[in-house]
Protein backbone atom coordinates (compact mmCIF):
# COMPACT_ATOMS: atom_id res chain seq x y z
CA UNK A 1 0.00 0.00 0.00
CA UNK A 2 1.31 3.63 -0.64
CA UNK A 3 2.55 5.92 1.78
CA UNK A 4 -0.26 8.43 2.29
CA UNK A 5 2.34 11.01 3.45
CA UNK A 6 3.79 10.40 -0.39
CA UNK A 7 0.89 11.70 -1.88
CA UNK A 8 1.42 14.58 -4.49
CA UNK A 9 -0.83 17.91 -3.64
CA UNK A 10 -0.68 18.99 -6.97
CA UNK A 11 -3.13 15.72 -8.02
CA UNK A 12 -5.20 16.10 -5.17
CA UNK A 13 -5.55 20.30 -6.03
CA UNK A 14 -6.60 20.87 -9.33
CA UNK A 15 -6.13 24.54 -8.58
CA UNK A 16 -3.03 23.83 -7.84
CA UNK A 17 -2.09 21.84 -10.57
CA UNK A 18 -0.33 24.54 -12.73
CA UNK A 19 -2.31 22.70 -15.62
CA UNK A 20 -3.84 25.48 -18.22
CA UNK A 21 -7.16 25.85 -17.75
CA UNK A 22 -8.21 25.93 -21.57
CA UNK A 23 -10.89 22.99 -21.43
CA UNK A 24 -12.19 23.90 -18.27
CA UNK A 25 -14.40 21.14 -17.89
CA UNK A 26 -11.60 18.87 -17.80
CA UNK A 27 -8.92 20.46 -16.79
CA UNK A 28 -10.60 21.90 -13.49
CA UNK A 29 -10.56 18.64 -12.02
CA UNK A 30 -8.70 15.75 -12.23
CA UNK A 31 -11.76 13.20 -13.45
CA UNK A 32 -15.71 13.80 -13.56
CA UNK A 33 -18.65 12.34 -15.15
CA UNK A 34 -21.23 14.31 -17.11
CA UNK A 35 -24.46 13.24 -16.76
CA UNK A 36 -26.01 15.38 -19.39
CA UNK A 37 -22.67 14.37 -22.12
CA UNK A 38 -22.67 10.16 -20.93
CA UNK A 39 -19.37 10.66 -20.63
CA UNK A 40 -16.30 10.09 -18.08
CA UNK A 41 -13.51 12.99 -18.90
CA UNK A 42 -9.92 12.97 -17.09
CA UNK A 43 -7.03 15.34 -16.97
CA UNK A 44 -4.24 15.16 -19.30
CA UNK A 45 -2.08 14.20 -16.48
CA UNK A 46 -4.27 11.77 -15.42
CA UNK A 47 -4.60 10.46 -19.13
CA UNK A 48 -0.90 10.07 -18.95
CA UNK A 49 -0.31 8.05 -16.22
CA UNK A 50 -3.16 5.84 -16.72
CA UNK A 51 -2.04 5.32 -19.87
CA UNK A 52 1.57 4.80 -18.59
CA UNK A 53 -0.41 2.29 -16.16
CA UNK A 54 -2.04 0.08 -19.06
CA UNK A 55 1.33 0.28 -21.19
CA UNK A 56 3.41 -0.63 -18.11
CA UNK A 57 5.86 1.79 -18.59
CA UNK A 58 5.78 2.77 -14.74
CA UNK A 59 9.63 3.64 -14.46
CA UNK A 60 9.49 7.49 -14.83
CA UNK A 61 6.64 7.47 -12.70
CA UNK A 62 6.23 7.75 -8.82
CA UNK A 63 4.23 4.63 -7.44
CA UNK A 64 2.21 7.31 -5.31
CA UNK A 65 1.15 9.37 -8.28
CA UNK A 66 0.42 6.11 -10.21
CA UNK A 67 -1.81 5.11 -7.77
CA UNK A 68 -3.70 8.78 -7.42
CA UNK A 69 -4.48 8.46 -11.33
CA UNK A 70 -5.64 4.87 -11.08
CA UNK A 71 -8.00 6.01 -8.09
CA UNK A 72 -9.45 8.98 -9.60
CA UNK A 73 -10.35 6.88 -12.96
CA UNK A 74 -11.88 4.19 -10.64
CA UNK A 75 -13.59 7.27 -9.19
CA UNK A 76 -15.27 8.36 -11.84
CA UNK A 77 -16.08 4.84 -13.49
CA UNK A 78 -17.79 4.09 -10.37
CA UNK A 79 -19.63 7.31 -10.89
CA UNK A 80 -20.24 6.47 -14.69
CA UNK A 81 -21.78 2.82 -13.68
CA UNK A 82 -24.31 4.16 -10.90
CA UNK A 83 -25.62 6.69 -13.90
CA UNK A 84 -25.82 3.54 -17.01
CA UNK A 85 -25.78 0.95 -14.38
CA UNK A 86 -29.01 1.60 -12.89
CA UNK A 87 -32.55 2.44 -14.46
CA UNK A 88 -32.78 5.61 -11.65
CA UNK A 89 -29.20 6.60 -13.09
CA UNK A 90 -29.79 5.99 -16.73
CA UNK A 91 -33.26 8.03 -16.02
CA UNK A 92 -31.66 10.60 -14.76
CA UNK A 93 -28.87 11.05 -17.37
CA UNK A 94 -31.58 10.53 -20.30
CA UNK A 95 -33.36 13.94 -18.45
CA UNK A 96 -31.74 16.11 -21.18
CA UNK A 97 -31.81 14.12 -24.28
CA UNK A 98 -35.63 13.77 -23.19
CA UNK A 99 -36.03 17.58 -22.87
CA UNK A 100 -35.04 18.10 -25.98
CA UNK A 101 -36.83 15.39 -27.73
CA UNK A 102 -40.29 16.62 -25.83
CA UNK A 103 -39.71 20.09 -26.76
CA UNK A 104 -38.51 20.21 -30.70
CA UNK A 105 -42.24 20.48 -31.95
CA UNK A 106 -42.94 23.49 -29.59
CA UNK A 107 -39.53 25.28 -29.92
CA UNK A 108 -40.02 24.66 -33.91
CA UNK A 109 -43.65 26.60 -33.33
CA UNK A 110 -42.46 28.99 -30.92
CA UNK A 111 -39.15 30.03 -33.21
CA UNK A 112 -41.74 30.34 -36.01
CA UNK A 113 -44.15 32.41 -34.22
CA UNK A 114 -42.27 34.85 -32.43
CA UNK A 115 -38.74 34.23 -32.92
CA UNK A 116 -35.60 33.33 -30.65
CA UNK A 117 -36.27 34.31 -27.14
CA UNK A 118 -33.73 33.85 -24.02
CA UNK A 119 -35.07 33.48 -21.41
CA UNK A 120 -38.42 32.04 -22.67
CA UNK A 121 -39.69 32.04 -19.48
CA UNK A 122 -39.54 35.27 -18.67
CA UNK A 123 -40.51 36.51 -22.14
CA UNK A 124 -43.96 33.99 -21.54
CA UNK A 125 -44.67 35.21 -17.89
CA UNK A 126 -44.56 39.07 -19.48
CA UNK A 127 -46.51 38.62 -22.51
CA UNK A 128 -48.72 37.19 -20.42
CA UNK A 129 -48.87 39.74 -17.62
CA UNK A 130 -49.08 42.36 -20.67
CA UNK A 131 -51.71 40.80 -22.71
CA UNK A 132 -53.99 39.28 -20.48
CA UNK A 133 -56.17 36.55 -21.90
CA UNK A 134 -54.24 36.91 -25.46
CA UNK A 135 -53.17 33.02 -26.25
CA UNK A 136 -51.58 32.84 -29.13
CA UNK A 137 -49.31 29.68 -31.05
CA UNK A 138 -46.16 30.76 -29.84
CA UNK A 139 -47.43 31.62 -26.33
CA UNK A 140 -48.77 28.23 -26.08
CA UNK A 141 -45.80 26.48 -27.63
CA UNK A 142 -43.39 28.31 -25.40
CA UNK A 143 -45.36 27.29 -22.63
CA UNK A 144 -44.99 23.70 -22.95
CA UNK A 145 -41.63 24.16 -23.81
CA UNK A 146 -41.09 25.77 -20.20
CA UNK A 147 -43.45 23.47 -18.43
CA UNK A 148 -41.83 20.85 -19.78
CA UNK A 149 -38.32 21.96 -18.88
CA UNK A 150 -39.96 22.86 -15.32
CA UNK A 151 -40.98 19.75 -14.55
CA UNK A 152 -38.09 17.38 -15.79
CA UNK A 153 -36.06 20.07 -13.11
CA UNK A 154 -38.69 18.77 -10.66
CA UNK A 155 -37.73 14.90 -11.35
CA UNK A 156 -34.05 15.97 -10.95
CA UNK A 157 -34.39 17.98 -8.21
CA UNK A 158 -37.02 15.09 -6.27
CA UNK A 159 -34.22 12.57 -7.74
CA UNK A 160 -31.40 13.93 -6.35
CA UNK A 161 -32.93 15.35 -2.78
CA UNK A 162 -36.62 13.71 -1.52
CA UNK A 163 -36.08 15.71 2.21
CA UNK A 164 -36.12 19.41 0.23
CA UNK A 165 -39.47 18.38 -1.54
CA UNK A 166 -41.65 21.14 0.87
CA UNK A 167 -39.39 23.65 -1.10
CA UNK A 168 -40.49 22.12 -4.12
CA UNK A 169 -44.42 22.12 -3.63
CA UNK A 170 -43.94 26.05 -3.09
CA UNK A 171 -42.76 26.69 -6.28
CA UNK A 172 -45.94 28.18 -8.47
CA UNK A 173 -45.30 26.03 -11.22
CA UNK A 174 -45.04 22.80 -9.51
CA UNK A 175 -48.25 20.90 -10.17
CA UNK A 176 -47.19 17.30 -8.57
CA UNK A 177 -44.83 14.56 -7.90
CA UNK A 178 -46.75 12.08 -10.50
CA UNK A 179 -47.02 15.01 -12.84
CA UNK A 180 -43.23 15.63 -12.55
CA UNK A 181 -42.00 11.79 -13.45
CA UNK A 182 -44.59 11.29 -16.09
CA UNK A 183 -42.96 14.01 -18.14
Amino acid sequence: MANMSALKRDLLEPKASGIPDAFGATLDAHGLYSTTEFVLRLSPRIHELVDALTRGDTAEHSPGDLFQAYSTFLHETLHWWQHVGSTTGLIYSLCYPALVTANLEQLSTTLREIGPRKSLKHWAERFQFENPGHLTEGLKAANATVNNALDIGFYKRFLHSPLRAPEIFEDPYFMSVGHAYRI
